[in-house]
């Protein structure tokens, strides 16, 4: 797979990004391992996680599966901001139970806990960093930034730059929405390295980024990008996304193995 060095940064990794926010839908120990190495024999080196994506399965796949030989190889970025379920994440089991129930009680079951309190990114960071079995984070984004909670983030920015002075951080980011990110990467400027934007082929949400901080990672255009006008397939909607996001990082999300050397091949 093709090599880049993600912009503004140091990192040199995989053109594709694997993307593990479904990844706990596989609830098969042994499909996840499947998965990951696949992964790794596609050239996959750079893993997006986060904390809340299977509230803690996702990371700790990765820490179980990801060979520790490997791990100067690896990139790996996570995220916290949105909070794992406590319940979940001791008991995996129940995760699936109460999945169940929110297509059933989908109005009780389907809220979202934020902390980017100082006390909320020390605890996730932890988790984050027992889970993965490593010693340091690659990236570390916050998960979906609000510009209302910027009073909130001041502390935990503080404690943020003392971990990439010591190593224990090595870049810090933002993952969503374009203009949101856009609003804090503006307040706390130099202090954001990476910016993760949704994008689409139609809107061009990653334009919106300002002139002087180049596209680094994008995601979403499988998702958002079909419909007869401009793909009619996910693996042409991904191609045209790989064009528009030319000198970056593109994610993709699938749990299909024959899919994912179908994508890895766009970028041989």
């Amino acid at each position: 797979m093709q090599k880049i060095i993600i912009p503004n940064t140091s990192i040199c990794t995989s053109r594709l990004g694997f993307g593990t926010s479904s990844l706990h839908h596989l609830p098969s120990r042994n499909k996840r391992k499947k998965l990951i190495h696949a992964a790794l024999d596609e050239g996959f080196l750079y893993f997006d996680t986060a904390r809340m994506y299977g509230h803690g399965m996702c990371e700790r796949s990765l820490g179980d599966f990801l060979p520790p030989s490997w791990r100067n190889d690896i990139t790996i970025s996570t995220k916290f901001g949105i909070v794992a379920n406590p319940l979940y994440e001791s008991f995996p089991l129940a995760m699936y139970a109460g999945k169940s129930l929110r297509k059933l009680f989908k109005p009780s079951f389907s809220r979202v806990s934020r902390d980017v309190t100082l006390d909320g990114v020390i605890t996730s960071v932890s988790k984050s960093l027992s889970a993965l079995k490593t010693d340091r984070l690659d990236v570390l984004m916050l998960h979906e930034p609000l510009s209302s909670e910027i009073p909130l983030l001041e502390h935990s920015m503080e404690w943020i730059l003392k971990q990439k002075k010591s190593g224990r951080i090595e870049y810090f980011g933002l993952a969503g929405e374009v203009r949101q990110c856009m609003e804090l990467k503006k307040y706390f400027g130099d202090a954001i390295d990476i910016l993760q934007i949704e994008d689409s082929i139609a809107e061009k949400e990653s334009h919106a980024m300002h002139d002087n901080h180049p596209v680094q990672i994008t995601y979403g255009y499988m998702r958002k990008s079909l419909n007869n006008d401009i793909a009619t397939t996910p693996i042409e909607a991904l191609d045209l996304g790989l064009r528009q996001n030319s000198k970056g990082v593109v994610l993709v999300s699938t749990r299909n193995i024959d899919r994912l050397k179908k994508i890895s091949k766009l970028v041989e």
